[in-house]
């Protein structure tokens, strides 16, 4: 249950954004909430020395830290699942 005041850009706010969506989102999905979040500072819009938008990049490492944690899988290119446990 997503707490009151729970960040979207975080480990915790993308899991569950992904919970209060059905329990599946598709990763752009997932920036596009975090984008209307009104979280990002200018600095989370620039892109890291990779040439990646750093908060893309931060997205991209909290879904695959949930996925270690067994919290979510990858069940397609792109579409992130709460997993069953």
């Amino acid at each position: 249950m997503p707490i009151f005041g729970q960040k979207k850009y975080s480990v915790q706010g993308v899991y569950d954004m992904i919970v209060s969506n059905g329990g599946e989102m598709y990763l752009d999905d997932i920036y596009r909430e975090i984008e209307r979040s009104g979280e990002l500072t200018g600095h989370d819009e620039d892109d890291n020395p990779t040439g990646a938008t750093r908060y893309k990049h931060n997205v991209r490492g909290y879904l695959q830290q949930l996925k270690r944690e067994g919290r979510l899988e990858n069940v397609s290119r792109g579409l992130w699942r709460v997993r069953k446990q």
